[in-house]
């Protein structure tokens, strides 16, 4: 299992400069995505349902007073992430990475895990079972009859990264 801090410098180093916020709807995202398609968790941090949408408090730590683009990751390498975690992380940014922080944010105050998560002012842990459900609906719905046939809640062997990115329109 890779580091938060592994993600974020490969998200940096592939989309420029992010800012923060987006940086955390990105990794909440990246963390959503390979609970569906491997069905265990890209970092083992914890992220919460807070106002302005998830956070992974580990991150949000380090650059809590930073209002600027980040041009890169102070901790973490983007060396130390598996081809296949990479691959992943390069869809998901495919889908999300053109969005802003505030495009990332009302859509994720429009979701599920953390409409459920999301007590105000109480910074509460969206659990991975929440994650992996609601993306894993919104792939079956996207998948038509004959990938559906193939789908075991993974993606080993039946399909790849960029069948999913394919079949999600990304």
């Amino acid at each position: 299992m890779s580091s938060v801090h592994d993600v974020a410098a490969y998200i940096i180093q592939e989309l420029g400069p992010v800012t923060p916020p987006k940086l955390q709807k990105l990794l909440y995202y990246c963390q959503a995505w390979r609970l569906v398609c491997d069905g265990v968790p890209l970092f083992e941090d914890a992220i919460e349902a807070r106002d302005f949408g998830p956070v992974v408090p580990e991150i949000y730590a380090i650059h809590q007073d930073d209002r600027n683009p980040l041009h890169g990751w102070p901790q973490g390498s983007s060396a130390n992430l598996q081809s296949d975690e990479k691959a992943l992380i390069g869809a998901v940014l495919g889908q999300y990475g053109t969005m802003t922080a505030s495009q990332l944010s009302a859509m994720t105050h429009r979701e599920d895990p953390w409409m459920r998560a999301y007590v105000a002012e109480h910074n509460a842990p969206i659990d991975h079972e929440s994650l992996r459900e609601f993306y894993a609906e919104q792939l079956e719905e996207a998948l038509d009859l004959a990938e559906r046939a193939k789908w075991d809640g993974t993606l080993t062997g039946a399909i790849t990264y960029e069948d999913l990115a394919a079949e999600l329109g990304w």
